[in-house]
Formats: structure tokens, C-alpha cells, sequence
């Protein structure tokens, strides 16, 4: 085993990969690649462009979905929105959208009820050329595989960039030029966070379904979505994740750390 040079918090400790652990799907340097829990290659799919899409996943049949498009002009523009089939490592063309459209920052798989159902909850970003500038316009889209065509949503005003999705609330929190804000599956704006320190650096909500969301950047806040209330529980810190199973959440301070922050402790 190769030795990782890294500074381990008390109780923690490099080991082995454990052989049968789950594949994992990755992008790397601009690839979408599947690889063994050693990290050896079982497949690449190929470019999947310079835009910034998350892959979404279908656990019931073992599809990813992601956003492609061409990754150098000498390859011939395209823009699409492919399934990724990790059970024979096929792929499909779902949603060919225009040139001036790409898919961007989110991407969600929601299960339906039935065995094989669901849909896709993205963001689609549409270029509006005036004649004295360039409009980027954002929309929350949804999409069903075998549909031809998006439905489409707008966004309330100034919602821009996504932090995070919660399923259970089937609400998101997003972040714009002025605030951040909780926004339901139709667009509409339903809280504005009351801590204007935050700069929105990452979100998270509480897995549970509670009215609870972590909101990273320049420190780390918990926002009280029923009393719309917030506190700060870090100076510095961004880019939370709720840690599943636990009353608590990981985040960094910065690109080379990782913290763990226990709600009921601390």
C-alpha cells in the first residue's frame, strides 16, 4: 500500500483498499472514467467537456447522467445531455439542446414510485445575445428519460448559482448577487437567509428532511428554516457535507483539510 502524506486527527489511520467495495465514477481531467476501489481503470467513457455538471445517478439501474459537450473547437460544437450505463458501459444521447443552451452546477437524479421511474432536475443555462451585450438566462429544468423536451421553470430573481437539493423538502437553496435564498421545485423564492456574512460557498441539508441547511463561506452557519433563524458555528469553513448517519457535518477550511463537526457535542 502506498503511504499518503497526511496529517491524521487522533483515531484515524491510512488503510488498504478493501477488495469487492463498490466501483466508483469519477471525472478526471475532463473524462468521465470508472475505476475499481484500488483505483485501476474498468472503463472511460470519453470527454465530457470544460462545462461544470455533476453526475447524477440512478442507483435502481445503474445510470449516470451528465452533460457533455465538445471539449476543443476541432472536435465540432455539440451540446447534449447523455446517460451513462455503468452495467455495459453504453451511452445515449437523452436531450439534444441548442448551442446556446448547456446544463450547468446541477444535476439530480429523483426516483420515482414505480421501479424504473424518475426524472432529472437540472439547471439549464440559455446565452441571449442583445445588441449592446451577452444575457446568460438560468432555469430549473426537468426531464424524464424517453421525453424529447425539457419542462422548464425560471428562477425568482437574482436566484443564481445552486448550493444545494434537498429531495425530501423538494426545495434548493441558491445563491445570488445579494443573498442567499431557499427556492421550491416552481422557482419561487419561499426565505431569504438572515445572516448577510455568508458568502455561499457550499450548502447542505439536514438528510432527515428537518428544517435545518449548513451554509458555508466565510464561516460555517446553521439556518433554522421554520424560525428562519441563523447561527454561526465557524469562523472559517466552506463546502459542507451532511455526514450520513450522524448529527453532524464535514467541511474545509481550506484545499488540503478536512474537519468534522459534531452538532450534538459541540
Amino acid at each position: 500500500m502506498n503511504r499518503m502524506d497526511i496529517e491524521f486527527a487522533g483515531g484515524w489511520e491510512q488503510v488498504a483498499s478493501r477488495m469487492g467495495a463498490p466501483d466508483l465514477l469519477l471525472e478526471s481531467d475532463g473524462r468521465l472514467l470508472v475505476q475499481r476501489s484500488d483505483f485501476s481503470l474498468l472503463h472511460d467513457f470519453g470527454a465530457v467537456g470544460p462545462v461544470d455538471c455533476p453526475i447524477a445517478y440512478d442507483t435502481r439501474t445503474h445510470t449516470a447522467y451528465r452533460y457533455v459537450c465538445a471539449s476543443s473547437a476541432a472536435r465540432g460544437d455539440f451540446s447534449q445531455l447523455r446517460s451513462f450505463h455503468l452495467g455495459h458501459y453504453t451511452t445515449e444521447v437523452l436531450w439534444e439542446l441548442p448551442l446556446n443552451q448547456w446544463v450547468l452546477w446541477l444535476l439530480e437524479w429523483i426516483s420515482g414510485a414505480e421501479s424504473g421511474s424518475g426524472q432529472l432536475l437540472g439547471l439549464v443555462a440559455t446565452d441571449r445575445p442583445t445588441e449592446d451585450r451577452i444575457v446568460i438566462e438560468h432555469q430549473l429544468f426537468a426531464l424524464k428519460p424517453g421525453e424529447k423536451r425539457a419542462r422548464l421553470r425560471p428562477i425568482c430573481r437574482d436566484g443564481y448559482r445552486p448550493l444545494a437539493f434537498s429531495r425530501k423538502r423538494r426545495e434548493l437553496v441558491f445563491a445570488g448577487a445579494n443573498g442567499i435564498y431557499l427556492v421550491d421545485l416552481k422557482g419561487i423564492r419561499r426565505a431569504t437567509f438572515p445572516g448577510g456574512e455568508a458568502t455561499g460557498q457550499g450548502a447542505a441539508f439536514d438528510p432527515s428532511g428537518a428544517g435545518r441547511v449548513i451554509i458555508g463561506g466565510d464561516g460555517i452557519y446553521i439556518w433554522d428554516l421554520e424560525r428562519n433563524q441563523v447561527q454561526q458555528l465557524c469562523r472559517i469553513g466552506r463546502y459542507p457535507v451532511w455526514a450520513v448517519g450522524r448529527n453532524g457535518f464535514w467541511y474545509r477550511e481550506s484545499s488540503s483539510d478536512l474537519f468534522y463537526y459534531d452538532l450534538d457535542t459541540t
